[in-house]
């Protein structure tokens, strides 16, 4: 199997740090649960999940949603690796969003799942002089097998609405 999971050094409570957040982010963080469920199990990543505010250009709406940020590794190219990462989602119940309005070309697609939309971008890691906090705590506490390149998945989840037309 091209994903392996790798020797991590992040404790639990950065896994789920949504569990114990407070506020209104505390509400939004369990509409990322499955996606990150799907992540960690699934996919073999190390996944962050943060409260976050989302301007959906689909619905034309800002949302309380969550983001989560995940790293991985993989044997195959970035291009094979985001196909069967949909290929899997795919195979666990996900389904496209109606009208998703997203870059399927790019690695990115939106995905419907429990209730819940999930916009999926897969990514060449981040070097460490880019990126977000989550991305540099998820890159440097996962460490992919000798052979496998790092990866990133950044999911934006939001509740799901019908797009604008």
């Amino acid at each position: 199997m091209p994903f392996r999971r790798g020797v991590f050094l992040l404790s639990a409570a950065l896994i789920v740090w949504a569990a114990g957040a407070t506020g209104a982010g505390a509400q939004s963080a369990p509409l990322c649960e499955h996606a990150r469920e799907f992540l960690v199990d699934d996919f073999a990543m190390l996944a962050e999940v943060e409260p976050e505010t989302i301007a959906d250009a689909r619905t034309a709406q800002v949302h309380s949603g969550c983001r989560i940020t995940a790293a991985g590794g993989t044997a195959l190219t970035l291009t094979e690796t985001a196909a069967l990462l949909y290929e899997q989602l795919g195979a666990t119940g996900w389904t496209r969003t109606p009208d998703p309005r997203d870059v399927p070309a790019r690695g990115v697609r939106r995905m419907r799942s429990e209730g819940v939309d999930c916009l999926f971008a897969v990514y060449k890691a981040v070097t460490e002089t880019i990126g977000t906090g989550a991305q540099l705590r998820v890159n440097r506490a996962f460490h992919p097998l000798d052979q496998d390149e790092m990866f990133n998945v950044i999911v934006q989840c939001v509740p799901p609405l019908a797009a604008v037309k």
